[in-house]
């Protein structure tokens, strides 16, 4: 019997050419889905696909009171938002970076953006969360110091977000990485509202995010539970954890 392939399903007609692409998978503080959740939750949003694939987790999500697939795809003006709310299990990347790099690709995508959280022990007492960037080639770095982006120029990145952004790069679609200061143990709004502020900066929008402050309880509760979610998968498929030490450890 032939292997079931990824399986990137449009359910909507929407533009790509030209699109910026925002991707998040669940990670350090929920950064990146706390983020992209409340970008797409705005005005102008649809959604307008899905991604099947036979090493997603076995687990049907309820969204908005209906069954959803855990990766969803949304589009608007000018940008399209990739969203997973399961994590992706190790063996399973390869495969899934090919059909996004091959899919970027055929919709003439004009540049990825990955979100994510940057595990940070002294956020504590820090104001404000600081927002970091790894870039795919030059026209990407050319942005880390446009946009007052803290350059990290040794490390590593663990989880989906660190793989995709090398597929990228290998398949020359230019990319950048926007980490943001956040907690390890619990989801982190205030990192989110740090990378939508950012993402304003760098897409010209205008997406508000001081919301995402001051409703901080009530958005740690709902993703909390994801948060959990991703952390009993991991440990069921006994995927080995990230060092203590190094950039981005996507689990913990």
């Amino acid at each position: 019997m032939a292997k079931e392939k990824v399986e990137i399903v449009e359910t909507a007609k929407f533009k790509t050419s030209g699109c910026a692409a925002l991707v998040a998978f669940p990670g350090v503080g929920m950064s990146g889905n706390i983020a992209l959740t409340h970008l797409i939750d705005k005005p102008g949003m649809k959604e307008v696909g899905h991604i099947k694939s036979p090493e997603t987790p076995h687990v049907v999500l309820v969204h908005k009171n209906r069954p959803a697939y855990p990766i969803r795809i949304y589009a608007g003006k000018s940008m399209i938002a990739l969203v997973s709310e399961l994590p992706v299990l190790s063996h399973a990347t390869e495969e899934l970076n090919k059909a996004l790099i091959d899919w970027f690709k055929e919709k003439k995508i004009k540049r990825v953006y990955l979100l994510g959280g940057f595990p940070n022990a002294k956020k504590v007492s820090q104001r404000k969360s600081e927002v970091y960037g790894i870039p795919s080639d030059k026209e990407t770095e050319a942005m880390i110091k446009k946009f007052k982006l803290k350059p990290i120029k040794e490390g590593a990145v663990f989880g989906e977000e660190g793989l995709l952004l090398l597929a990228a790069m290998e398949s020359k679609i230019p990319a950048l990485y926007i980490l943001s200061d956040a907690f390890v143990s619990f989801p982190d709004p205030g990192s989110a509202s740090a990378i939508i502020e950012t993402l304003n900066r760098i897409l010209g929008t205008k997406v508000e995010y001081k919301s995402l402050s001051t409703k901080g309880e009530e958005i740690k509760k709902k993703f909390n539970t994801l948060m959990q979610q991703t952390k009993q998968l991991l440990e069921k498929k006994q995927m080995p954890p990230p060092p203590e030490k190094g950039m981005s450890p996507m689990y913990r």
